[in-house]
């Protein structure tokens, strides 16, 4: 039963830490990030260098379906004074229900134009984590077994966890084909810090409409790797920190790649179309992790045909678990015998990254205002995490870059951003939310987000120039004088 709590204690863990990714500087045209989703999208720079630590930094918390009014009934001062149940559970989707979170932050970042083409390096710290669970995973602690009778109306508590943390260091070249199509590439490096991923995390929970016996079965297969090597031995979990100290390389060990595309076509001066594939790639844990597994056992006469099946305790049974400390202490150990956890040693294990994928087209009206509509997707595991997003990005007093969007995600349809850029020369000042509703009532909110940074730039070349504008401006105007003196 020991390990059976290690196994609800990991899951809770990473629970409690539990987002779609950041979006409001991606529509940004005068930010220097305004490539982080698509390496294809132009730069209106000759170059920038970031303000360490806190050129970039992205965090983001994504919920669809837990919200605390919901889930308690409040007086009339907005006080919780009861739990509601049913309200809550309402809420929830059959299978469909995600609490993530997403940490990205540059540590180091500039970009520099070289001709046509516009050079990018960066290194990052990231992590992404993403919980998927049924409805069933509290209704049926909530509700109780009474609630699921008969074969059709059985419960189905099940949750998938991924969570991706390591550094990345980035080689981007963004280059203009022509004065329409833009491509770019971003070839990554990426050392491991952690992975947290469920293969399986289920159950069936079957009660009978007459007799009211219970009849179960569950799968767990959990893997779980650091850059820190964990090893479990005699029941207990070692961090093996010594391997770390004595050669401080074997923190290197997990190396992976992941590569970004990305293309961008203007079909005139006022519209165009953008597509990329994000993060395609690989960590390879070389570290020793750990892998834990369970099954039901046939360990007695709980054990029938594969399940496990309760039909209650007799009387007797009952007032000996009340009356007597050695029979709840038997009973217990029983029924663990019938949960055997496995907890084996890995490593060499080649873990893929999260992929993602948009697209987009914005219409233009002038220099200085565009909409945008755009979508993107996240493959985790064999699931896909849309969500759809129109946004409009506007310059004005030649100072302030603003950006407003609406975006849609599963359950969640109340995502209003904002963002702000200070474009002070030289200097490049924004900061912006994916969800500015959050931030006036984070108990209930499906997103909390921030996205800030400070970045020095310099000279601006609009799309299809791929010189900078006061450098041709005065080439021209000294052309002109010199006919005119002709």
């Amino acid at each position: 039963m020991k390990k059976i709590y290690i196994i609800f204690a990991l899951c809770l863990l990473t629970f409690a830490s539990s987002a779609q990714n950041v979006m409001t500087q991606n529509f940004m045209r005068y930010n220097p990030y305004f490539n982080s989703d698509n390496p294809a999208h132009h730069t209106p720079y000759k170059g920038y260098i970031g303000m360490p630590a806190v050129s970039n930094l992205n965090l983001s918390f994504s919920n669809t379906s837990l919200h605390y009014d919901k889930l308690l009934r409040t007086d009339s001062e907005g006080y919780p004074v009861s739990i509601d149940a049913d309200k809550f559970i309402k809420k929830l989707s059959k299978q469909n229900n995600w609490l993530n979170l997403s940490l990205n932050e540059e540590i180091l970042g500039f970009g520099f134009r070289a001709k046509s083409a516009f050079i990018t390096f960066s290194t990052r710290t990231r992590m992404n984590q993403y919980f998927k669970f049924s409805e069933d995973l509290f209704a049926f602690p909530l509700k109780g077994n009474m609630a699921f009778t008969g074969d059709d109306n059985y419960a189905n508590p099940s949750a998938n966890i991924t969570l991706d943390a390591y550094q990345e260091f980035a080689l981007g070249v963004q280059v203009a084909i022509t004065d329409k199509l833009y491509i770019g590439i971003k070839p990554k490096l990426l050392i491991g810090i952690a992975n947290i991923r469920t293969r399986d995390l289920s159950a069936k929970i079957y009660t009978d409409p007459v007799d009211y016996a219970m009849t179960a079965n569950y799968n767990v297969d959990i893997s779980v790797a650091s850059a820190i090597p964990i090893s479990y031995k005699d029941g207990n979990f070692n961090f093996n920190f010594d391997e770390i100290t004595g050669n401080y390389t074997n923190v290197l060990r997990n190396i992976g790649f992941s590569l970004d595309l990305g293309a961008v076509y203007r079909i005139n001066d006022n519209m165009g179309v953008g597509a990329s594939l994000l993060d395609m790639g690989f960590i390879k844990w070389k570290t020793d992790g750990i892998r834990i597994t369970s099954q039901l056992d046939n360990a007695g006469s709980f054990y029938s045909d594969g399940d496990f099946f309760f039909n209650g305790l007799t009387s007797d049974q009952i007032s000996q678990l009340i009356e007597g400390e050695e029979a709840r202490t038997e009973l217990f150990d029983s029924l663990g015998n019938y949960f055997p956890v496995d907890i084996g040693n890995v490593s060499g294990e080649k873990i893929n990254l999260t992929m993602r994928f948009s697209a987009e087209y914005y219409y233009q009206i002038n220099d200085k205002h565009r909409f945008t509509a755009y979508f993107m997707g996240s493959i985790i595991g064999k699931k896909l995490l849309p969500q759809f997003t129109l946004a409009y990005n506007g310059k004005l007093a030649k100072v302030f870059d603003i950006c407003a969007h609406y975006t849609m995600k599963p359950n969640s349809f109340t995502n209003l951003g904002i963002g702000l850029g200070f474009d002070l020369a030289p200097i490049y000042l924004y900061f912006g939310t994916d969800n500015i509703l959050g931030a006036i009532n984070p108990l209930n909110a499906n997103t909390l987000n921030l996205q800030l940074g400070l970045v020095f730039k310099w000279g601006k070349i609009a799309e299809g120039k791929y010189t900078p504008e006061p450098r041709k401006k005065k080439k021209e105007k000294e052309t002109t004088e010199t006919e005119k003196a002709g």
